[in-house]
């Protein structure tokens, strides 16, 4: 079943890279910005880049390993497919690393950046472009909180998943009989409906993100004085 997506990071701290990728505002009234500030805005939107690309890697890893546990089942060498399964799992536990996200400092960083947004749009002084850039500010703002909740559930269901494949694993290298890995069979299925579930979530969420970071404040060029 499906489970629908209402739809961030640091490596698990990528939670952090993904709102301090915010960046700062393209201009305040007419102040020069240095390069040095415009720099850093462009490395904070790659941050938010790499967010949606680690997703994506995640659940490609998440489904060769999935793959390569079922294949066990009726593997004539079971040992063999048995150290695919290990290897493919090993990296899919690295991989998660950078996919899972901490809400609580996305929402800190995200509180921070808005704050700095907002401030900065009042600095403009013609009331209609001021209420123009506010209500920019705004909406990015709201589809950011919105990501939230949706990318807490996915740290939670990545976890169990990764649990359910570790533990599988490690029953497996206890017995590695005919018998054994039959006695595994309806945990095997239920780690690859819970992996397909998943990653259809890490689909939908890499979308989300990327979304997001095309709507995110890009440097413009320093103005003249």
């Amino acid at each position: 079943m499906k489970t629908p997506i209402p739809y961030i990071t640091t490596p698990l701290a990528t939670g952090l890279l993904v709102l301090t990728l915010v960046g700062t505002l393209p201009f305040s009234g007419c102040k020069s910005r240095p390069a040095k500030s415009r720099q850093a805005e462009i490395n904070k939107a790659a941050s938010m880049t790499q967010l949606r690309d680690d997703l994506r890697t995640t659940r490609a890893s998440l489904n060769r390993t999935t793959d390569s546990l079922n294949r066990i089942q009726a593997a004539p060498n079971a040992l063999g497919e048995y150290n695919n399964y290990s290897n493919e799992l090993t990296v899919l536990q690295k991989l998660s690393a950078n996919s899972l996200i901490n809400p609580d400092q996305v929402r800190e960083t995200g509180t921070i950046f808005f704050n700095n947004w907002e401030q900065e749009t009042q600095s403009i002084q013609f009331p209609e472009v001021r209420e123009i850039a506010d209500q920019r500010r705004t909406s990015v703002q709201s589809s950011f909180i919105a990501l939230s909740t949706p990318l807490a559930a996915a740290r939670t269901r990545l976890t169990e998943v990764t649990t359910l494949l570790t533990d599988l694993r490690k029953a497996l290298s206890l017995d590695l009989t005919a018998a054994g890995i039959s006695a595994l069979r309806k945990q095997t299925e239920k780690a690859t409906v819970q992996s397909t579930e998943l990653a259809n979530v890490l689909d939908s969420l890499a979308t989300e993100v990327d979304k997001i970071a095309n709507a995110l404040p890009r440097p413009a060029p320093a103005a003249s004085k």
